[in-house]
């Protein structure tokens, strides 16, 4: 068996990502596996909700709400900045972000108050058994993952964007989302730490200098060696090998493989790197449209394939995203 032969279903329907914070470009790393992805994203403008429901989607199926997710439900105040990508239901702590060339985008220009709930309480979600979780809350990953209840329980993939200092007044650091995601029985497997602002001096350009990271992406994987698989179906711990196959997480997943085929949830035997090949090329949809990002991806077809891979998904990354207006503050 390959697991590109999978269907949705195989799959229980297919592979339930949760997109919290899903403004932006779509992200690249999800293009080998988009089709069998149940995409539910969750962004507090409603305007933007509508935006994304009336586009084409090159997921099996997507449904963004206009909810915004925090630990409690009712109403929050939500701190609108500058840079739409920068407002947080936490107050920009504008004292040491002014220290930093990208300070301005934290700028507090309104507030609103919105209505916000947990995940655990989102009725939606009510009948969904979630595999996947990417959260860019801006400051208060660790108070949703603490209240989402069995949301988080179900899932195997968990990806995090977290300030290894506190940017917004009470933001929760990586330090502290690391210690509950090991305590709940999640393993670190890739984090992004190339988030490197400059100090607003005269050294903020044309110097060579190695700035201070602000932040970082992780991604984390459920060790089901350690936790065992009981109560695992075979519909799950397949998605859990397309997930490992889909990021590159090659031998985590023979490892997993191995343990659910002894555990008799699966009967294929996956140990050739041919069983684990998925489609790699990004879809036209998923990189931005303008002419200068036509011409930087036609300029990609003259680089090795590996190499190609890693560029269009950094491209993604910061393109038309609030790490390309950082990103010229260094």
């Amino acid at each position: 068996m390959r697991l590109s032969s999978l269907h949705t279903q195989d799959l229980d329907g297919g592979i339930n990502l949760i997109d919290i914070g899903a403004s932006g470009p779509g992200d690249p790393r999800w293009t080998p596996i988009a089709p069998l992805l149940n995409l539910i994203g969750f962004d507090p403008n409603t305007e933007e909700c509508d935006r994304l429901n009336a586009e084409p989607t090159p997921y099996n199926r997507a449904n963004f709400l206009p909810y915004a997710i925090a630990e409690r439900e009712g109403e929050h105040t939500l701190y609108r900045t500058k840079n739409k990508y920068c407002f947080s239901l936490l107050e920009p702590d504008a004292d040491w972000l002014n220290r930093f060339s990208y300070g301005e985008l934290f700028d507090v220009v309104g507030t609103e108050t919105v209505t916000a709930r947990p995940l655990a309480a989102v009725p939606e979600l009510s009948t969904v058994d979630v595999d996947a979780i990417k959260i860019d809350a801006q400051g208060i990953e660790l108070k949703i993952l603490q209240s989402s209840g069995d949301v988080l329980q179900q899932a195997f993939y968990v990806e995090t964007e977290s300030g290894f200092v506190s940017n917004y007044k009470g933001e929760s650091t990586q330090a502290e989302v690391d210690q509950f995601m090991r305590d709940a029985g999640f393993l670190m497997f890739d984090i992004n730490t190339d988030h490197r602002i400059t100090r607003a001096n005269a050294f903020a350009k044309g110097v060579e200098t190695r700035a201070q990271p602000l932040w970082c992406e992780v991604v984390w994987l459920k060790d089901y060696i350690r936790l065992g698989t009981e109560g695992l179906t075979q519909a799950k711990a397949l998605k859990a090998l397309l997930l490992c196959a889909a990021h590159g997480f090659l031998d985590y997943g023979l490892e997993l493989a191995q343990r659910f085929q002894e555990d008799g949830l699966i009967e294929a035997d996956l140990s050739s790197e041919e069983a684990w090949v998925l489609p790699r090329e990004a879809e036209p949809e998923t990189l931005p449209s303008s002419f200068a990002a036509r011409a930087i991806c036609g300029l990609l077809c003259l680089l090795p394939w590996k190499l190609r891979q890693n560029v269009k998904i950094e491209f993604n990354r910061v393109a038309e995203g609030p790490n390309t207006l950082k990103k010229f503050g260094q």
